[in-house]
């Protein structure tokens, strides 16, 4: 099956920005020294937009009172609850790219955690770009890309734990015998429809697998549209270019390609993929959808004409077929963001630097806020590895780096403290 192109009496796109020139990510270690360089430059030229936007929104600090940190690393997806536990998927003994999958849970909100649990392959580090979700039953589901015999030999396994984590069942492969190199998976497992999407890291297209309610492949897999997002780069963090949610038979993913965002739409499982531009021109970080109470919500971050990092909140009753737009926020040093839902509240969260760009930091926005911005987290931090918001409090995972910035030198930290 192959998606069907955009159609004509669709809402038009927003306009294009202008096009960027290619840069490392600016939440990202790499590119710090050129962000500290770029800010005191605005300095001097008398145009202090970074410092401006503090000055209008100070932000509050969030204290964390707890505190889990171990050499691994992470992506955005890999934090999940399933109402009673809260599960954390990282990537750890890291050799190279590759690395031993682990999964933590907590049973008290994120305030202490389990001993690890391995995931994936006995016989050393072997797998990588990894997510975990919660089916409709409550069990555990994790999808990761598992090293072969040669790069070409890549495969999408899912595995299911039905007692917490505790142990888990065999493996899946849940992707066909032609694609070789594969990207981070977005997973989504609901009573109406079940299914993964990730990227053929060959080709770069995005691919749809329909998949039974015990996680095997029920059919051809659909190709989407080539993201340049996901890069395959350990260095940039690039991998992570794609979203996916359902609301009963509908199922939305969004895609960040060369050309801006997009979202791809079907009305149900074996029913045809529609693709229409959300965003064109200089999209920037990856985008995020998630499903709350029967709605959709998406977070988009994009590259606007004066080189602002532009982060939008977006919601759809609707099941993705029209969407409202909701706060935003403006940051010329943004990276990365995240977001945590519930049905009461929504924190978007995004990597950016302190006053003079001396460390990385992580800011909160909340959508109800009139003016976007309401919090940073306390001291330093990194890149954002997710974000949740439980009854009473918030749990927040992100990945410092070491010194030469090397994933073998990465630590995770969770940190956990009340809701902002």
């Amino acid at each position: 099956m192959t998606a069907i192109p955009e159609q004509p009496g669709l809402p038009p796109p927003v306009a294009p920005a202008p096009a960027q020139a290619s840069a490392p990510p600016r939440g990202s270690s790499e590119s710090f020294g050129l962000l500290r360089s770029a800010l005191i430059v605005a300095l001097i030229l008398g145009v202090p937009t970074y410092l401006a936007l503090l000055s209008r929104n100070p932000p509050v600090p969030w204290h964390p009172d707890a505190r889990l940190d171990f050499h691994g690393d992470s992506w955005d997806g890999n934090l999940v609850t399933d109402g009673d536990r809260v599960y954390l998927m990282t990537r750890e003994e890291i050799n190279g790219f590759w690395g031993v999958l682990y999964v933590r849970s907590s049973g008290d909100g994120g305030w202490t955690w389990g001993d690890p649990v391995q995931v994936s392959a006995a016989g050393g580090p072997s797998a990588a770009r990894h997510t975990l979700t919660v089916g409709p039953d409550g069990s555990l589901w994790a999808a990761w890309s598992q090293l072969g015999s040669a790069p070409s030999t890549q495969q999408l396994i899912l595995r299911r734990s039905r007692d917490d984590g505790r142990t888990w069942e065999a493996p899946i492969r849940a992707s066909q015998a032609d694609v070789g190199l594969v990207g981070i998976p977005a997973l989504v497992m609901t009573p109406e429809t079940s299914f993964v999407a990730f990227t053929d890291g060959e080709r770069g297209t995005v691919i749809v697998q329909e998949l039974d309610a015990d996680g095997a492949p029920t059919s051809d897999p659909t190709d989407l549209r080539a993201t340049t997002r996901e890069l395959y780069s350990d260095d940039l963090f690039l991998d992570a270019g794609i979203g996916a949610a359902a609301v009963g038979d509908r199922r939305v993913v969004v895609i960040h390609d060369g050309t801006g965002l997009w979202r791809a739409t079907s009305a149900g499982p074996g029913r045809p993929w529609l693709e229409t531009s959300w965003y064109v021109g200089a999209a920037y970080g990856p985008p995020r959808l998630a499903e709350i109470d029967g709605g959709l919500t998406a977070l988009s971050s994009v590259v606007t004409g004066d080189g602002n990092v532009q982060i939008s909140f977006e919601s759809s009753s609707d099941g993705g077929l029209t969407w409202v737009g909701g706060a935003t926020w403006l940051d010329p040093m943004a990276g990365d963001a995240s977001m945590a839902v519930t049905p009461d509240q929504t924190t978007v969260l995004w990597e950016s630097c302190d006053t003079f760009c001396s460390a990385p930091v992580i800011r909160l926005g909340d959508v109800e806020a009139a003016n976007g911005r309401s919090a940073r987290i306390d001291g330093s931090t990194g890149r954002p590895a997710g974000a949740l918001l439980t009854d009473a409090t918030m749990i927040v995972a992100w990945i410092e780096q070491g010194g030469d910035g090397a994933a073998e030198d990465r630590t995770v930290v969770v940190a956990t403290g009340p809701r902002p």
